[in-house]
């Protein structure tokens, strides 16, 4: 805009309007606190995307210091993706023989899944889950709070232990198919109940990331939450 008054040759602007992807893996801050948001899971993709974030993060400070915060993964818009790589990310913060999951075909049969030897994560992790939370994000964090390997901060999550197939049909629509069902390390489903956090908080406060922090550092050494007003 010019200011009144003033003459100028008019400016002609091209804008080219693009869909924007935002991140797979994404690192934010929150009260000082960096936060790792994991918003799908993409074969191939998300896994070395969260260990170079990682890498990243530990370089700087590393969680499993004396009196250090955990690391902190947000789960709350994570509507699912590659259940493989979900099974994939679990591996890497449990040992070697670990039961991660399984899953079931449409003949019946199931197949175990075990984390393999390597490189493992070992510091203290809390995860971030609500509503949104759902499918192959719901199977990644029942397999971290099975075996006790992080705590869960949140809301209970959507309920979806199940895998699609799509079939594109000659219109132009697809056809989804559930062609698997899925099972967390005790045997069990999240299906239709979700996975029930260590610590449930209140609506409000599960889009406050200052107070799930306060809430998250209190699950971590044991204490009662003193959690800040709302901002």
């Amino acid at each position: 805009l010019l200011p009144p008054g003033l003459n100028a040759a008019p400016v002609r602007l091209t804008m080219v309007r693009e869909r924007f992807l935002p991140l797979d893996v994404e690192l934010v801050d929150a009260s000082g606190q960096r936060i790792v948001r994991v918003r799908d899971f993409v074969g191939g993709l998300t896994r070395p995307a969260l260990l170079a974030t990682l890498d990243f993060v530990l370089a700087a400070a590393p969680p499993s210091a004396e009196g250090a915060a955990p690391l902190i993964l947000d789960l709350r818009d994570s509507g699912g993706g590659d259940l493989y790589e979900a099974l994939d990310m679990a591996a890497l913060f449990l040992p070697a023989g670990a039961v991660l999951g399984s899953m079931q075909g449409p003949d019946g049969r199931s197949t175990v899944f075990h984390a393999p030897p390597g490189g493992k994560v070992d510091f203290p992790i809390v995860l971030w889950v609500g509503p949104e939370t759902a499918s192959a994000a719901e199977v990644f964090a029942g397999a971290l709070q099975y075996h006790g390997r992080a705590k869960i901060v949140g809301r209970p999550t959507f309920g979806k232990c199940s895998s699609q197939r799509d079939v594109g049909l000659s219109d132009g629509s697809v056809l989804r198919l559930t062609n698997r069902m899925v099972w967390l390390p005790g045997g069990e489903s999240c299906a239709d109940v979700g996975i029930q956090p260590d610590r449930v908080v209140g609506t409000a406060m599960l889009r406050d990331p200052s107070r799930l922090l306060a809430v998250s550092m209190a699950l971590r050494h044991g204490r009662g939450a003193k959690v800040p007003p709302p901002r």
